[in-house]
């Protein structure tokens, strides 16, 4: 028997849809009724329920959201749509998320009705002769029962209605999770290969698909929200051109990439930044590994390369000296990419340590004197001091390190207070007098006159230069 509840805002049709046809005739066990989606949705996850008949426009969630609710639930239930004359656009939706069948309300007679009703039967009664058919040519098979697909886009606005239009995609019904991310329930076991196949024959040129096994037992609210926490990352870390189909275990997403604890992801970004990485070979291996052990989100990797570069700029110009880095920057989406584009920036540091013909002990005490100083721009530095804590003589490291940057130790020094400066004019509300101290002048006044002659004008004018601009631009 067929056990199915009817769900619409109004008594009356729920009362007249159950009592129009002696359901238990034609196979069917109406074991409640509910007024609205949400009531609904409690019935469903509590009983044992293979059909679903709802009205489409109800107040609070619709059948849409209710039916969207229902295709990610683990358990395979049949879902119809009740409807009025004039909502037959609403039927086409209704269709497109996986509705078997629809009632018109406005049109019902007993004879139309038993008839439709037949019908419905009938369409449940062969999906399940095709599902156990299905499950016994599968047995022996590594198949994906208890599974589904996940779609990420590629691109940042790419078109739902190309995932959408796939025939595969329309009859197991698609689920959006988060933006630009759909999940796929798998209700019918397929074997891997057969699913490579069957994505492949799809072309889809603007997202990839990530086969994800082992959701047997699982909530559907857990697993969707491990999707929508973890499968971005997943994808992030794991994505190559000539893979069809990724594939991952349930337990393996919530372990690798469930999230990691905040100090070990610090820690990793701390390393990034320490810079030593391009110098040592085996030190970018250690740091690549590391990094995919403990696996920082996209976002974090790509902020941390980009204050990389801008920290470093000045000294290694970069991005005059090896233009294709910056416009290969631009494009980058995914570990691979980012792993290729470090070890190629790592070869163009190594390359500068040849050119001034130092060793690349040297090259990474000098590294470290700059980071020092970087990260020190309020305490009292002095040549001496740095160079006796990355193990140099005064007279080699100002000799070493001049010829590095360009410039005298004094002279860097003022320019990094300077450019740390500018950053806090133009983002924050402190006073000239807090900046100054912030960046190690103890005099503001001759801060003013340091940053005059650095950026051409006075920190007041500096401030109120780029107020103007964000105006003029906003």
């Amino acid at each position: 028997m067929i056990k199915a509840i009817v769900v619409d805002d109004e008594r009356l049709v729920r009362k007249g849809i159950i009592s129009m046809v002696d359901w238990s005739a034609q196979g069917i066990d109406i074991i409640g009724e509910a007024a609205n989606g949400k009531s609904a949705l409690d019935m469903l996850r509590t009983l044992e329920i293979d059909l679903l008949i709802t009205d489409i426009t109800m107040p609070g969630m619709s059948g849409f959201e209710l039916i969207q609710q229902v295709n990610v639930m683990p358990r395979r239930i049949w879902t119809v749509v009740l409807t009025c004359h004039h909502e037959f656009n609403y039927v086409q939706e209704a269709l497109r998320l996986g509705a078997i069948d629809y009632l018109v309300k406005t049109l019902l007679d007993m004879e139309n009705f038993e008839e439709t009703v037949g019908r419905i039967v009938d369409r449940i009664h062969t999906e399940e002769k095709y599902l156990l058919e299905r499950q016994s040519e599968t047995h022996s098979k590594n198949h994906s029962e208890h599974s589904g697909i996940v779609f990420c886009s590629l691109d940042e606005a790419p078109p739902g209605s190309e995932l959408l239009q796939q025939p595969f995609i329309r009859k197991h019904r698609i689920v959006e999770i988060a933006d630009d991310v759909w999940f796929l329930p798998l209700r019918q076991p397929y074997s891997y290969d057969d699913l490579v196949k069957i994505i492949d024959d799809m072309v889809l040129r603007r997202w990839c698909a990530v086969f994800v096994s082992g959701l047997d037992g699982k909530p559907i609210e857990q697993v969707t929200r491990l999707l929508v926490k973890c499968i971005k990352n997943m994808v992030f870390y794991t994505f190559r051109p000539e893979t069809i189909l990724m594939r991952i275990a349930y337990a393996d997403l919530e372990q690798q990439f469930g999230g990691k604890k905040t100090s070990a992801v610090e820690a990793c970004l701390s390393n990034w930044m320490q810079f030593t990485w391009t110098i040592n070979k085996a030190e970018w291996s250690m740091l690549m590994e590391e990094t995919e052990d403990i696996h920082p989100e996209y976002d974090q990797i790509h902020l941390v390369i980009k204050r990389i570069v801008s920290d470093w700029e000045e000294v290694f110009h970069w991005h005059t000296a090896a233009p294709q880095l910056a416009a290969t920057m631009k494009r980058i989406r995914f570990w691979y990419e980012w792993k290729g584009w470090s070890a190629e920036y790592a070869a163009h540091i190594q390359l500068k340590t040849y050119e001034l013909s130092v060793t690349t002990e040297v090259m990474s005490s000098l590294v470290r004197s700059i980071r020092l100083m970087q990260m020190n721009l309020g305490f009292d530095l002095n040549q001496e001091a740095v160079a006796k804590e990355v193990n140099m003589s005064r007279s080699y490291f100002s000799q070493c390190f001049k010829k590095l940057v360009k410039e005298s130790f004094g002279d860097y020094l003022r320019a990094l207070r300077v450019k740390q400066a500018k950053n806090l004019l133009e983002f924050s509300d402190m006073a000239i007098y807090e900046i100054a101290a912030s960046v190690g002048f103890s005099d503001d006044k001759y801060f003013s006159r340091v940053f005059r002659e650095k950026a051409g004008m006075l920190p007041t004018e500096y401030r109120m230069a780029r107020k103007r601009k964000w105006f003029d631009e906003g």
